[in-house]
């Protein structure tokens, strides 16, 4: 419970300040997607993510109704639209999730410096805390493109992992 709500916390403090700014420093860029490979990991039953997979399968079954609902109880399926209707994301050029895979492999915005890592999630205190030498530095446009595809293909995968096995009673979201 505790996960859901910090990461909530991060989210929203993200959230805001790509709304404000309509860009995000690189710290907090690797923060967004440290925080959504987390949530991807907790879905799946702490499994290791990895990039090469297109296909995400749930690798622990046990208890994911119960980190679904949590999920959706602390309103993070709803951060996770936000993200996903930002003009940053709506912007970006359409390529496939191959070759988008293809450069996550090559890249190092996936690369955590050691300040990053040691941070499991974020608190709202602490995002905007940050050195600020390091709040100043934004990602060139082409890491920033692949930053957001990231970001998209993260938040795709928590949208499915979060109705996989849904009641069928219940609506399911619908991926475009």
């Amino acid at each position: 419970m505790d996960f859901a709500s910090d990461s909530f916390k991060a989210l929203r403090a993200i959230l805001c300040i790509l709304n404000e700014h309509g860009k995000l420093t690189e710290t907090r860029m690797r923060s967004l997607i440290f925080i959504l490979s987390e949530l991807v990991m907790f879905l799946n039953g702490n499994t290791r993510l990895t990039f090469e997979s297109t296909n995400p399968t749930i690798q622990n079954e046990i208890g994911l109704r119960d980190r679904q609902k949590l999920l959706r109880e602390h309103n993070i399926i709803a951060q996770i639209f936000d993200i996903l209707n930002s003009k940053v994301i709506s912007n970006l050029p359409k390529q496939s999730t191959s070759i988008v895979n293809n450069h996550l492999i090559n890249s190092n915005i996936l690369i955590w410096k050691p300040d990053i890592s040691l941070i499991s999630i974020l608190h709202e205190t602490e995002i905007n805390t940050i050195d600020s030498q390091q709040q100043d530095i934004y990602l060139d446009e082409k890491n920033e493109i692949l930053a957001w595809q990231t970001v998209g293909n993260l938040c795709y995968r928590i949208l499915t992992l979060s109705q996989h096995g849904y009641r069928k009673n219940q609506v399911t979201l619908k991926m475009i």
